[in-house]
């Protein structure tokens, strides 16, 4: 019987000091800023759901970790022509017919290209308005 308590005992202790409340208030993963997309790294909408006016899209910056920050993140976009030559490269080769290209300048308008992840949140959404899309072909 002795032994039968002390097991439990000792187990208990085991069970009590295992769950180390301090491992769960370190941040868990390295705190990066990316883009939400779908899988093929694109952010895409069906041209049938747009408004015929014109329209506002949202570039959402997301900031990753397992805690929220406890101060503020400054995220700037920028025109990469690079990254759009290397994604039409990887998808399609030498198709030029099929690959991407940048919506004329009169057709959208970023009011912003820098804004703040405020400390406590974990995103930031960048609008994009779409305008004069009758000059562009579906």
């Amino acid at each position: 019987m002795k032994k039968i308590l002390t097991i439990i005992l000792c187990s208990a202790l085991v069970m009590i000091s295992g769950c180390d409340k301090y491992d769960f208030d370190q941040e868990q993963f390295r705190k990066e800023v990316n883009l939400l997309s779908n899988s093929n790294l694109v952010y895409d909408r069906q041209v049938a759901e747009l408004q015929q006016g014109g329209d506002t899209l949202f570039v959402v910056a997301s900031l990753s970790g397992s805690q929220a920050t406890d101060e503020p993140v400054t995220v700037v976009l920028q025109h990469s022509d690079t990254l759009l030559r290397a994604y039409n490269k990887s998808n399609f080769d030498i198709n030029k017919a099929r690959f991407a290209k940048y919506l004329p300048e009169e057709c959208y308008e970023f009011p912003t290209m820098e804004m703040n992840i405020s400390a406590g949140s974990s995103k930031a959404m960048f609008p994009v308005y779409l305008k004069n899309l009758e000059k562009i072909s579906p």
